[in-house]
């Protein structure tokens, strides 16, 4: 059902000399003796016919003005409602990410600390630097070695540590 105040296009607060002449003019437009035949022509014009007959008696108005109010603040409160729960929704899903990062970043589980650390970080590796001349060359560098080494072998433990944000 459209509003009868848009089917006969005048605003709530129109006078009644102001609704009749709109009557009029939509009546002229739409009348099925000036478009015979016309199915379309004459649903406007009873859909036109009802909106007067509703609009131009003052008690009827005053219903359907307090229905219109009513309907209004049906509308309002639903709104009011949907945007609560979208509020509260949002707010819910932030919370929980945030302290889902912050649980992983200061311990959390074993398996959600390799996530974020990736696989191998933390791990300790040990440089084992050799006397030159047991075939090694000194212009590359110290040789990576496993961590068990030789007895009297002197070696260094370097700990990687994680870079992060």
């Amino acid at each position: 059902m459209r509003n009868f105040y848009s089917v006969l296009r005048v605003t709530p607060k129109a006078s009644d000399a102001e609704i009749k002449a709109a009557f009029r003019n939509m009546a002229k437009a739409c009348h099925p003796d000036m478009k015979p035949g016309d199915r379309e022509a004459e649903a406007a014009f009873q859909e036109v016919k009802r909106a007067y007959t509703f609009l131009s008696n003052p008690e009827t108005r005053k219903a359907y003005d307090a229905f219109l109010a009513g309907r209004r603040a049906v509308e309002r409160r639903r709104f009011r409602r949907a945007a609560a729960t979208m509020s509260a929704s949002f707010v819910l899903t932030a919370v929980t990410v945030f302290g889902a990062m912050v649980w992983v970043q200061h311990g959390g589980l074993p398996a959600a600390r390799e996530l974020v650390d990736g696989p191998g970080r933390g791990s300790t590796v040990e440089v084992v630097r050799a006397s030159p001349g047991r075939g090694e060359d000194t212009a590359t560098g110290p040789a990576l070695r496993p961590a068990t080494t030789a007895p009297g072998q002197r070696s260094e433990a370097v700990t990687e540590r994680p870079t992060g944000p």
